[in-house]
């Protein structure tokens, strides 16, 4: 008898294809319906009917982000959603973390630049133990002095750390250009803002600005819109209205021109470099389109940007292009960490990239990898009642219809290259942008002038001779 060992690959009968078969386009997704009502004092209540898990996800979404800030003071919004959960009139911050534990909710919030989002996961019998302790962090908040000033010794040390990175520093360079005097420049907290936020200041901030009319309270999870209902009266029917008009935020100016900045850091052995210049605004039409352009551009491992850097190059490990889409304006962002010696080259061949994207525009086969690579990701972002939750938030806050993600991907397969190239013309060009460089000023300045004239910076963003 021999010993046969067994093979997954070809034999006779079974033989090997030449080549695996193409993938099988996705079909478009299904998005759920959200049902919604609206309570006595402007409360929006949206329902996620989701019968498979006894799970919840609560998620309150806020018009009030880091854009809302008061000039004197970029630390408010963030300090008065942390503060949250540090007190209320009934419990002291340990006991409501103990709270918190003892009935397995778990509590994440964030602030973006132009809402904030505070969520809720929690098993279906403790549903209304989490809408008690959500009511009463929303409704009855102290703003301890003494959890005030934990929190500034916690966070101190978070921003000094934050602008030990370049990539921070690279991202604050561009929003603080592009954005100048208007609010979209307030993506940081500053360490003097920080030390000089006071408990009142706060409190006052929390509650001229987060409010019920401002506010959206989704259910995800087995529960239909009548019940949601009932709870959101019953918890949160009693949090008061706004009581000042809210002022609105002019759209800011589409940039033009092209600036190189260097923000200084002595002794540093890489550089990151980024050029950045203006996109399309989140609502707009042209959204969809240039997500897919960036996309093919500097979006994937996949992209021309990061096939010329890393792969032919070998500049860097990675080199990718991003796009931050806001409700009243957008950025993109192409960026990659070299070697000093690299610094030059590596922003030349970045603007050779989108030179090249406006000659030579991509084609189907890289539109088809494209599409599929941001189709991916937004299915990736439904695969959970909390995720669908967040998707939703946001869509209503960013001002995106309600058709949004139900014809998303049947928009996606429309724009051909003729669609892309004429985004790529609006939108991509050397002419129109900033070139950041965060390294070493002693070995990068003067090579950087092959660019144009270099205004140096310091990095907290102080302008040097």
């Amino acid at each position: 008898m021999t010993d046969e060992v067994f093979s997954p690959g070809a034999s006779e009968d079974y033989p090997l294809p030449d080549k695996p078969p193409p993938p099988r386009p996705a079909r478009n997704i299904s998005y759920p319906r959200i049902e919604e009502l609206k309570l006595a004092n402007g409360l929006r209540v949206l329902v996620f009917q989701d019968e498979r898990l006894p799970r919840f996800s609560i998620r309150l979404g806020v018009e009030c982000g880091r854009q809302d800030n008061p000039v004197e003071n970029t630390a408010l919004a963030s300090l008065a959603v942390e503060m949250l959960q540090e007190g209320t009139e009934d419990h002291t911050s340990r006991e409501l973390a103990e709270a918190f534990d003892r009935w397995a909710i778990q509590l994440q919030s964030d602030v973006y630049l132009e809402f904030s989002s505070i969520g809720l996961s929690v098993l279906e019998s403790h549903l209304q133990r989490a809408l008690e302790l959500l009511s009463e962090l929303l409704l009855r908040p102290v703003f301890p002095d003494v959890e005030l000033e934990k929190i500034k010794v916690r966070w101190h040390s978070t921003l000094v750390a934050q602008r030990a990175q370049s990539a921070f520093l690279a991202r604050e360079m561009a929003f603080h250009t592009h954005f100048a005097g208007h609010p979209y420049q307030r993506i940081e907290v500053s360490r003097e803002d920080l030390a000089t936020a006071k408990r009142d200041m706060v409190r006052d901030f929390y509650r001229d600005r987060f409010t019920p009319e401002r506010s959206l309270l989704l259910f995800a999870g087995p529960i239909d819109l009548k019940r949601a209902g009932r709870l959101a009266e019953r918890f949160l029917g009693d949090w008061p209205s706004e009581r000042k008009a809210r002022s609105k935020i002019a759209k800011p100016p589409v940039w033009s021109g092209r600036l190189v900045r260097l923000v200084d850091r002595p002794h540093s052995v890489q550089s990151r470099i980024q050029v950045s210049g203006s996109a399309p605004a989140r609502p707009s039409r042209e959204s969809l389109l240039f997500r897919l352009t960036n996309q093919a551009l500097g979006g994937s491992s996949s992209s021309r940007i990061f096939l010329n850097l890393r792969e032919d190059k070998g500049y860097t490990y990675g080199a990718y292009s991003s796009y931050r889409s806001h409700r009243l304006a957008g950025l993109h962002l192409a960026s990659a960490d070299v070697g000093t010696e690299m610094t030059v080259p590596a922003v030349r061949e970045v603007l050779h990239e989108m030179e090249r994207f406006l000659q030579e525009p991509p084609g189907q086969e890289e539109l088809r990898r494209s599409r599929e690579e941001l189709i991916g990701s937004l299915i990736r972002r439904m695969e959970t009642a909390a995720s669908v939750g967040l998707l939703e938030i946001q869509r209503r806050l960013c001002g995106l219809p309600a058709d949004y993600y139900a014809r998303y991907i049947p928009r996606l397969r429309n724009f051909g290259p003729d669609r892309v190239l004429e985004s790529a013309r609006r939108w991509i060009g050397t002419d129109n942008c900033l070139i950041t460089v965060v390294g070493d000023r002693t070995l990068v300045e003067k090579p950087l002038r092959e660019f144009g004239p270099v205004e140096v910076f310091d990095t907290h963003g102080h302008r040097l001779d």
